[in-house]
Protein backbone atom coordinates (compact mmCIF):
# COMPACT_ATOMS: atom_id res chain seq x y z
CA UNK A 1 0.00 0.00 0.00
CA UNK A 2 1.15 3.62 -1.31
CA UNK A 3 1.69 5.67 2.35
CA UNK A 4 2.21 9.39 2.72
CA UNK A 5 6.14 9.00 3.12
CA UNK A 6 6.42 7.05 -0.61
CA UNK A 7 4.42 10.06 -1.98
CA UNK A 8 6.97 12.41 -0.29
CA UNK A 9 9.98 10.24 -1.29
CA UNK A 10 8.77 10.74 -5.23
CA UNK A 11 7.70 14.65 -5.32
CA UNK A 12 11.14 14.91 -3.23
CA UNK A 13 8.97 17.07 -0.40
CA UNK A 14 9.25 16.34 3.12
CA UNK A 15 6.27 14.12 5.11
CA UNK A 16 5.32 17.17 6.62
CA UNK A 17 5.13 19.22 3.17
CA UNK A 18 2.73 16.46 1.08
CA UNK A 19 0.95 16.03 4.27
CA UNK A 20 -0.39 19.44 3.91
CA UNK A 21 -0.66 19.45 0.27
CA UNK A 22 -2.95 16.74 -0.10
CA UNK A 23 -4.92 18.48 2.71
CA UNK A 24 -5.02 21.56 0.58
CA UNK A 25 -3.40 23.74 3.11
CA UNK A 26 -3.23 26.96 2.19
CA UNK A 27 0.65 27.19 3.16
CA UNK A 28 1.38 25.46 0.73
CA UNK A 29 1.48 27.09 -2.74
CA UNK A 30 -1.21 25.93 -5.20
CA UNK A 31 1.26 25.12 -8.28
CA UNK A 32 2.93 22.27 -5.40
CA UNK A 33 -0.59 21.32 -4.41
CA UNK A 34 -1.10 20.42 -7.66
CA UNK A 35 2.28 18.53 -8.40
CA UNK A 36 2.02 17.00 -5.25
CA UNK A 37 -1.39 15.67 -5.38
CA UNK A 38 -1.10 14.29 -8.91
CA UNK A 39 1.69 12.46 -8.08
CA UNK A 40 -0.36 11.10 -5.12
CA UNK A 41 -2.80 10.32 -7.73
CA UNK A 42 -0.72 7.96 -10.20
CA UNK A 43 0.75 6.08 -7.24
CA UNK A 44 -2.91 5.45 -6.36
CA UNK A 45 -2.46 6.74 -3.07
CA UNK A 46 -5.62 7.36 -0.94
CA UNK A 47 -6.23 9.44 1.95
CA UNK A 48 -6.27 7.82 5.56
CA UNK A 49 -10.14 9.85 6.48
CA UNK A 50 -9.63 8.66 10.22
CA UNK A 51 -6.20 9.59 10.81
CA UNK A 52 -6.81 13.13 9.10
CA UNK A 53 -9.46 13.51 10.96
CA UNK A 54 -8.05 12.37 14.29
CA UNK A 55 -5.27 15.10 13.03
CA UNK A 56 -8.62 17.73 13.62
CA UNK A 57 -9.35 16.21 17.58
CA UNK A 58 -12.38 14.09 15.40
CA UNK A 59 -12.88 10.72 14.35
CA UNK A 60 -14.37 9.94 10.94
CA UNK A 61 -17.10 7.99 12.94
CA UNK A 62 -20.97 9.18 13.42
CA UNK A 63 -22.11 7.66 16.67
CA UNK A 64 -25.53 6.14 15.94
CA UNK A 65 -27.86 6.02 19.27
CA UNK A 66 -30.89 3.58 19.85
CA UNK A 67 -33.91 4.05 22.53
CA UNK A 68 -33.60 1.95 25.71
CA UNK A 69 -33.84 -1.71 24.93
CA UNK A 70 -34.26 -4.41 26.96
CA UNK A 71 -33.11 -8.24 26.73
CA UNK A 72 -35.46 -10.13 24.59
CA UNK A 73 -37.34 -7.20 22.66
CA UNK A 74 -38.11 -7.94 19.37
CA UNK A 75 -35.85 -6.32 16.82
CA UNK A 76 -37.13 -3.03 15.03
CA UNK A 77 -37.04 -3.12 11.55
CA UNK A 78 -37.84 0.46 11.36
CA UNK A 79 -34.82 1.32 12.92
CA UNK A 80 -32.35 -0.42 10.94
CA UNK A 81 -34.41 1.21 7.59
CA UNK A 82 -33.22 4.67 9.31
CA UNK A 83 -29.33 2.85 9.78
CA UNK A 84 -29.45 2.26 6.02
CA UNK A 85 -30.22 5.81 4.91
CA UNK A 86 -27.67 7.05 7.35
CA UNK A 87 -25.09 4.83 5.81
CA UNK A 88 -26.06 6.28 2.08
CA UNK A 89 -24.90 9.75 3.27
CA UNK A 90 -21.83 8.51 5.17
CA UNK A 91 -20.11 6.43 2.62
CA UNK A 92 -19.26 8.81 0.41
CA UNK A 93 -17.92 11.10 3.01
CA UNK A 94 -15.50 8.30 4.44
CA UNK A 95 -17.50 8.01 7.62
CA UNK A 96 -18.64 5.00 9.13
CA UNK A 97 -21.31 4.67 11.78
CA UNK A 98 -20.86 2.93 15.54
CA UNK A 99 -24.07 2.60 17.45
CA UNK A 100 -24.45 3.06 20.75
CA UNK A 101 -27.12 0.80 22.85
CA UNK A 102 -28.23 -0.22 26.60
CA UNK A 103 -30.78 -1.71 28.57
CA UNK A 104 -31.06 1.12 30.82
CA UNK A 105 -30.45 4.79 30.32
CA UNK A 106 -27.52 4.82 33.15
CA UNK A 107 -25.85 2.06 30.77
CA UNK A 108 -26.43 4.27 27.30
CA UNK A 109 -25.47 7.72 28.63
CA UNK A 110 -22.09 5.70 29.40
CA UNK A 111 -21.62 4.38 26.45
CA UNK A 112 -22.18 8.08 25.15
CA UNK A 113 -20.14 9.64 27.24
CA UNK A 114 -17.31 6.83 26.51
CA UNK A 115 -17.76 7.51 22.52
CA UNK A 116 -17.31 11.34 23.18
CA UNK A 117 -14.55 11.30 25.42
CA UNK A 118 -12.57 8.45 24.71
CA UNK A 119 -13.55 7.81 20.94
CA UNK A 120 -13.53 11.54 19.82
CA UNK A 121 -16.81 10.54 18.01
CA UNK A 122 -18.54 14.44 17.90
CA UNK A 123 -21.32 14.08 15.76
CA UNK A 124 -24.64 11.96 16.55
CA UNK A 125 -27.84 10.98 15.23
CA UNK A 126 -30.60 9.74 17.94
CA UNK A 127 -33.09 7.27 16.66
CA UNK A 128 -35.65 8.21 18.97
CA UNK A 129 -36.90 11.43 21.17
CA UNK A 130 -38.20 11.55 24.55
CA UNK A 131 -38.57 13.81 27.80
CA UNK A 132 -35.74 14.47 30.47
CA UNK A 133 -33.59 12.22 28.14
CA UNK A 134 -30.35 11.33 30.08
CA UNK A 135 -28.00 11.29 26.48
CA UNK A 136 -29.57 14.54 25.22
CA UNK A 137 -28.90 16.28 28.24
CA UNK A 138 -24.97 15.12 27.94
CA UNK A 139 -25.05 16.09 24.05
CA UNK A 140 -25.98 19.52 24.69
CA UNK A 141 -23.70 20.56 27.24
CA UNK A 142 -20.88 19.43 24.95
CA UNK A 143 -19.25 22.40 22.64
CA UNK A 144 -17.53 20.13 20.03
CA UNK A 145 -20.71 17.82 19.39
CA UNK A 146 -23.30 18.07 17.35
CA UNK A 147 -26.40 16.18 17.56
CA UNK A 148 -29.56 15.16 15.54
CA UNK A 149 -33.02 14.07 16.85
CA UNK A 150 -35.16 11.59 14.96
CA UNK A 151 -38.22 12.33 15.91
CA UNK A 152 -40.23 15.76 17.40
CA UNK A 153 -37.60 17.01 20.13
CA UNK A 154 -39.23 17.35 23.33
CA UNK A 155 -36.01 19.28 25.14
CA UNK A 156 -35.27 22.81 24.21
CA UNK A 157 -31.73 21.89 24.08
CA UNK A 158 -31.90 20.32 20.64
CA UNK A 159 -31.25 22.60 17.66
CA UNK A 160 -31.79 19.57 14.50
CA UNK A 161 -33.84 17.22 13.98
CA UNK A 162 -36.00 15.09 11.28
CA UNK A 163 -39.17 13.94 11.36
CA UNK A 164 -42.58 13.11 9.91
CA UNK A 165 -45.64 14.96 9.92
CA UNK A 166 -47.43 12.12 12.74
CA UNK A 167 -50.45 14.49 13.54
CA UNK A 168 -50.91 14.37 9.78
CA UNK A 169 -49.69 10.68 9.37
CA UNK A 170 -52.81 9.69 11.61
CA UNK A 171 -55.45 11.92 10.37
CA UNK A 172 -54.64 10.67 7.06
CA UNK A 173 -54.48 7.19 8.25
CA UNK A 174 -58.04 7.35 9.83
CA UNK A 175 -59.43 8.95 7.18
CA UNK A 176 -58.40 6.20 4.76
CA UNK A 177 -60.06 3.20 6.75
CA UNK A 178 -63.21 5.51 6.93
CA UNK A 179 -62.77 6.36 3.02
CA UNK A 180 -62.07 2.59 1.84
CA UNK A 181 -63.97 0.38 3.97
CA UNK A 182 -66.40 2.60 5.54
CA UNK A 183 -65.60 2.15 8.75
CA UNK A 184 -67.90 3.80 11.30
CA UNK A 185 -66.59 2.29 14.83
CA UNK A 186 -62.27 2.82 14.43
CA UNK A 187 -60.52 1.68 17.49
CA UNK A 188 -56.97 3.39 17.69
CA UNK A 189 -54.47 1.43 19.87
CA UNK A 190 -50.72 2.29 21.07
CA UNK A 191 -48.04 0.59 23.51
CA UNK A 192 -48.00 1.38 27.37
CA UNK A 193 -44.64 3.46 26.55
CA UNK A 194 -46.07 6.94 25.83
CA UNK A 195 -43.71 7.91 23.06
CA UNK A 196 -44.16 11.45 21.57
CA UNK A 197 -44.62 9.88 17.86
CA UNK A 198 -47.46 7.99 19.32
CA UNK A 199 -49.17 10.75 21.26
CA UNK A 200 -49.18 12.56 17.80
CA UNK A 201 -50.22 9.94 15.87
CA UNK A 202 -52.90 9.69 18.21
CA UNK A 203 -53.86 13.48 17.81
CA UNK A 204 -54.22 13.17 13.96
CA UNK A 205 -56.63 10.11 15.09
CA UNK A 206 -59.33 12.34 17.00
CA UNK A 207 -58.90 15.54 14.70
CA UNK A 208 -60.26 12.82 12.06
CA UNK A 209 -62.80 11.32 14.07
CA UNK A 210 -64.37 14.51 14.90
CA UNK A 211 -64.29 15.82 11.46
CA UNK A 212 -65.86 12.49 10.61
CA UNK A 213 -68.32 12.45 13.28
CA UNK A 214 -68.41 8.68 13.95
CA UNK A 215 -67.32 6.62 17.06
CA UNK A 216 -63.89 5.70 18.37
CA UNK A 217 -61.72 4.48 21.10
CA UNK A 218 -58.43 4.68 22.17
CA UNK A 219 -56.71 1.87 23.76
CA UNK A 220 -53.33 0.91 25.24
CA UNK A 221 -52.79 -2.38 25.29
CA UNK A 222 -49.33 -2.98 25.89
CA UNK A 223 -48.83 -5.76 23.32
CA UNK A 224 -45.36 -5.61 22.59
CA UNK A 225 -45.17 -9.27 23.54
CA UNK A 226 -48.79 -10.54 21.87
CA UNK A 227 -48.59 -14.25 22.71
CA UNK A 228 -47.42 -13.58 26.14
CA UNK A 229 -50.71 -11.28 26.63
CA UNK A 230 -53.01 -13.76 24.42
CA UNK A 231 -55.87 -14.24 26.74
CA UNK A 232 -56.78 -10.57 27.57
CA UNK A 233 -56.30 -9.54 24.20
CA UNK A 234 -58.81 -12.06 23.40
CA UNK A 235 -61.07 -11.07 25.94
CA UNK A 236 -60.88 -7.25 24.63
CA UNK A 237 -61.41 -8.54 21.33
CA UNK A 238 -64.48 -10.12 22.54
CA UNK A 239 -65.93 -7.14 24.04
CA UNK A 240 -65.55 -4.82 21.34
CA UNK A 241 -66.79 -6.90 18.49
CA UNK A 242 -68.76 -4.05 16.95
CA UNK A 243 -64.67 -2.18 15.56
CA UNK A 244 -64.69 -2.18 12.07
CA UNK A 245 -61.63 -0.61 11.51
CA UNK A 246 -57.99 0.23 13.42
CA UNK A 247 -55.24 2.28 13.58
CA UNK A 248 -52.10 1.20 15.11
CA UNK A 249 -49.37 3.49 16.29
CA UNK A 250 -47.00 0.77 15.77
CA UNK A 251 -46.95 -1.67 13.02
CA UNK A 252 -45.95 -4.73 15.71
CA UNK A 253 -49.09 -4.04 17.54
CA UNK A 254 -51.16 -3.86 14.95
CA UNK A 255 -50.06 -6.83 13.69
CA UNK A 256 -50.74 -8.69 16.86
CA UNK A 257 -53.97 -7.29 16.44
CA UNK A 258 -54.80 -8.47 13.09
CA UNK A 259 -53.78 -11.89 13.97
CA UNK A 260 -55.94 -12.51 17.12
CA UNK A 261 -58.65 -10.66 15.60
CA UNK A 262 -58.92 -13.24 12.63
CA UNK A 263 -58.54 -16.42 15.07
CA UNK A 264 -61.32 -15.05 16.84
CA UNK A 265 -63.81 -14.06 14.72
CA UNK A 266 -62.33 -16.46 11.72
CA UNK A 267 -62.32 -12.90 9.55
CA UNK A 268 -60.22 -10.11 8.56
CA UNK A 269 -60.67 -6.30 9.78
CA UNK A 270 -58.70 -3.76 8.50
CA UNK A 271 -56.20 -2.32 9.89
CA UNK A 272 -52.98 0.39 9.47
CA UNK A 273 -50.26 0.85 10.60
CA UNK A 274 -47.54 3.41 10.64
CA UNK A 275 -44.37 1.56 9.32
CA UNK A 276 -43.97 -0.57 5.75
CA UNK A 277 -43.03 -3.41 7.25
CA UNK A 278 -42.51 -5.78 4.41
CA UNK A 279 -42.94 -9.22 5.82
CA UNK A 280 -46.26 -7.67 7.94
CA UNK A 281 -47.58 -7.07 4.62
CA UNK A 282 -46.68 -10.26 3.37
CA UNK A 283 -48.13 -11.86 6.27
CA UNK A 284 -51.03 -10.05 6.20
CA UNK A 285 -53.13 -9.60 3.14
CA UNK A 286 -55.29 -6.27 1.24
CA UNK A 287 -56.98 -5.77 4.45
CA UNK A 288 -53.51 -4.71 6.24
CA UNK A 289 -52.66 -1.06 5.16
CA UNK A 290 -49.67 1.34 6.33
CA UNK A 291 -48.53 4.41 6.21
CA UNK A 292 -45.26 4.36 4.82
CA UNK A 293 -43.09 6.84 7.09
CA UNK A 294 -39.70 6.47 4.81
CA UNK A 295 -37.50 5.03 7.55
CA UNK A 296 -34.46 5.40 4.97
CA UNK A 297 -35.22 8.64 3.87
CA UNK A 298 -34.86 10.16 7.95
CA UNK A 299 -31.89 8.24 8.24
CA UNK A 300 -30.57 9.96 5.59
CA UNK A 301 -31.94 13.61 6.11
CA UNK A 302 -30.66 13.04 9.73
CA UNK A 303 -26.96 12.67 8.52
CA UNK A 304 -26.79 15.45 6.10
CA UNK A 305 -28.12 17.68 8.97
CA UNK A 306 -24.86 16.26 11.30
CA UNK A 307 -22.89 17.74 9.01
CA UNK A 308 -24.77 21.12 7.87
CA UNK A 309 -23.10 24.61 8.54
CA UNK A 310 -26.01 25.90 9.53
CA UNK A 311 -26.57 26.66 13.64
CA UNK A 312 -30.57 25.21 13.50
CA UNK A 313 -32.54 23.31 11.42
CA UNK A 314 -35.15 20.37 10.67
CA UNK A 315 -36.50 18.38 7.80
CA UNK A 316 -40.09 17.04 7.33
CA UNK A 317 -40.27 14.44 5.56
CA UNK A 318 -43.37 13.19 3.80
CA UNK A 319 -45.59 10.26 4.57
CA UNK A 320 -47.87 7.77 1.86
CA UNK A 321 -50.73 5.79 2.96
CA UNK A 322 -50.14 2.46 0.55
Amino acid sequence: MVTIRDVATAADVAVSTASRALNNNPRISQKSRDRIQLIAKDMGYRVNSNAKNLSLGESNVVGVIFPVTKVGNQENTFHIDMMRGVNKELAPRKYVMSVAMGQTDTELLSNVQAMVLEAQIHRFILLYSKKNDMVTQFLSTQNDVRYVVIGEPVDSGTQFYVNNDNVLAGFDATKFLERTYNSKHILFIKSNKNWNFEIQREHGFNHAIDELKIKHKSSNLGLRHGNDNSDRLIAYIKAHANVDGVVAADDMIGFTFFNFWKKTFNKDIPVIVFNNNQLFSRMGNNNFHCVDLYPDKLGQEAAKLVFSDDTRGYVVVPHKVR
